[in-house]
């Protein structure tokens, strides 16, 4: 029994086609078109700068395809009607609350400005969220990853992370919430650090660090983070953290054999050369690695 059209539609929809169906809905003269429509919806998504006027472009982009390819009108509105609650349902969310959303993904960084003009500089593989509707009122944003902030002057500024709040009134400082590690750095001003019970005031040069539980300040002679002068540095750290960055700045897989990643890390590395970065973290701990094909890597000891 042949099925029409529509349940066609309606079938592959729900994922439910047979191999003879699969054909048949293959041979449709539109198949290609919702099949695009679908995959657009599907991507419709919070990436580096989430703002609702992202559904516009979606919306004026769907118009553009519909005026070369005409069809039924109960098919379009089935198309629509499995992705378009969700969708609904994510534009209220932030007509509603006002949130904007940047973010990096694997090797990349970005700069932006908050709604006061205050500067952010976004390392890899991080998130930046905030509230546009209440920001006159409270300056805060919540981070996940890792962020060089340059505060203009007012009201108080929080920066939230899952580990601890620092707060300040104006002022440059990096903030690095990673796994167990959380490393603030303060460049000028003063800055609050809640953390772990812990309530600490940084002035310009100091540092506060907590890692896997244990707390430590200390004291650095840079202007700004090295990250954003694209190299890593790291004083006394997991060897597993290293690895961590390494893969995050360079969209690679490092695997470990035969190495303690618990061992205690001091030095760097560049992030615009893999062959230096990798000489530069495993000459120091007395070990060889090997690059793969496939954008993996394998980091043992020398005598492997």
């Amino acid at each position: 029994m042949a099925v029409d059209k529509d349940q066609l539609i309606e079938k592959w929809l729900r994922d439910d086609l047979s191999e003879s169906e699969k054909l048949a809905f293959s041979q449709l003269e539109d198949a290609d078109f919702n099949e695009k429509i679908v995959e657009a919806a599907k991507a419709f998504r919070a990436s580096n700068q989430s703002k609702t006027e992202s559904f516009q472009s979606f919306k004026d982009a769907y118009a553009v395809k519909s005026n070369k390819k005409t069809f039924r009108l109960n098919t379009f509105l089935k198309i629509a009607g499995v992705f378009v609650v969700g969708i609904g349902l994510y534009l209220l969310t932030l007509i509603s609350n006002g949130d904007t959303t940047f973010e990096t993904s694997i090797a990349e960084k970005l700069n932006f400005k908050l709604p006061d003009n205050s500067e952010v500089a976004l390392n890899a593989q991080s998130q930046v969220t905030f509230n546009e509707n209440t920001w006159n009122d409270k300056r805060l944003v919540n981070l996940i990853g890792e962020a060089y902030f340059k505060v203009e002057k007012g009201a108080t500024f929080d920066v939230l992370t899952e580990s601890g709040t620092v707060t300040v009134v104006g002022t440059e400082f990096n903030v690095k919430q990673r796994n167990k590690m959380f490393l603030v750095e303060c460049f000028e001003g003063k800055v609050r650090v809640l953390a772990s019970g812990e309530d600490e005031l940084l002035e310009a040069g100091d540092s506060f660090r907590l890692i896997n539980g244990e707390i430590s300040k200390d004291t650095t002679v840079n202007t700004q983070p090295d990250w954003t002068t694209n190299k890593s540095n790291f004083e006394r750290i997991p060897f597993s953290e290293v690895i961590d960055e390494l893969e995050r700045q360079y969209e690679i897989e490092i695997r470990l054999q035969d190495v303690e990643n618990s061992r205690l890390f001091t030095g760097g590395f560049p992030h615009e050369n893999i062959e230096s970065a990798l000489i530069a973290i495993t000459k120091p701990m007395n070990l060889t690695y090997k690059i793969l094909e496939t954008n993996q890597v394998v980091i043992h000891g020398q005598d492997q």
